[in-house]
């Protein structure tokens, strides 16, 4: 359709001036066919019709200019259209492009914690508060986290309870202890039941961030039982703005797999023995 149209434009404008060309030239050549066709007439009648003849050249002439300026200015706005449309196109095209670049770099990222970072920690490191502080922070700038605290199990005449002994952005006054019995809160919940949790949409204020420009309450929340022999020896919390998806569950679960050994030895874990 828009062919069709376009080509009904292009021959109206050549049959107009094409039509005006002739006009010109019919009216230019009048006064001699007038002579011609009637020998008789007066050339001075002739001669008066001049004025009114040149106001009819005149007038075609005009015509002429604006048809002409008209054709351009529809030919001008037709190609400035093209190009915005192309522009557009090109445009959604980039854009597109860049969202599943986007989309690709994300889902890599997604799935990307540095396990020889972790390995390094673990063969280097003697103390288990200090191996987890460590890699409590290695796994948080990975995922983009902001908060992160681990607890170990403890057992006293009462019943089972979680202690935290490490973390990341997270401060606890010195002498003061943390803990959860089994069942009591999140953290302990997941610890009595041995289940991975994965919840996104936190409660406002149910956990809080303070940095130097202020506080704010992260979203979203993960928190990993650490199992050895299906048994909970620990539990992991951690915090983000951000969601964690079924590829943040997967590299979070191989990646503490590993830690689990600092908890059940408490001491100096073979890299060998933390690969397994």
């Amino acid at each position: 359709m828009q062919a069709i149209t376009k080509r009904l434009g292009f021959t109206f404008t050549i049959l107009f001036f094409v039509g005006v060309a002739f006009s010109a030239y019919t009216l230019y050549q009048l006064p001699d066919q007038m002579m011609q066709a009637v020998p008789a007439v007066d050339l001075n009648v002739v001669g008066q019709l001049q004025p009114i003849l040149f106001r009819l050249h005149l007038i075609a002439g005009i015509t002429a200019l604006l048809g002409l300026s008209a054709a351009t200015v529809l030919i001008s706005d037709s190609r400035v259209y093209k190009n915005q449309v192309a522009s557009k196109a090109k445009n959604f095209g980039s854009k597109e492009q860049e969202h599943e670049i986007e989309s690709t770099a994300d889902s890599e990222k997604d799935i990307f914690i540095d396990q020889e970072a972790i390995e390094k920690i673990l063969s280097s490191e003697d103390d288990m508060t200090s191996a987890f502080n460590k890699a409590l922070s290695v796994v948080c700038k990975a995922l983009e986290a902001s908060q992160a605290t681990a607890y170990i199990s403890r057992q006293d005449e009462d019943s089972n309870y979680i202690e935290l002994f490490a973390s990341y952005a997270y401060h606890l006054p010195e002498g003061e202890k943390k803990i959860f019995r089994y069942g009591e809160g999140l953290a302990g919940q997941v610890a009595k039941e041995g289940n991975l949790v994965n919840i996104n949409a936190v409660p406002e204020g149910y956990i809080q961030i303070i940095s130097g420009l202020g506080g704010a309450s992260p979203r979203h929340l993960i928190i990993i039982p650490l199992k050895e022999a299906d048994e909970v020896i620990g539990v992991v919390e951690i915090a983000s703005f951000h969601a964690f998806t079924s590829q943040h569950e997967s590299a979070l679960l191989q990646t503490f797999d590993k830690l689990t050994l600092k908890l059940v030895n408490d001491d100096n874990v073979s890299l060998e023995k933390a690969k397994r």
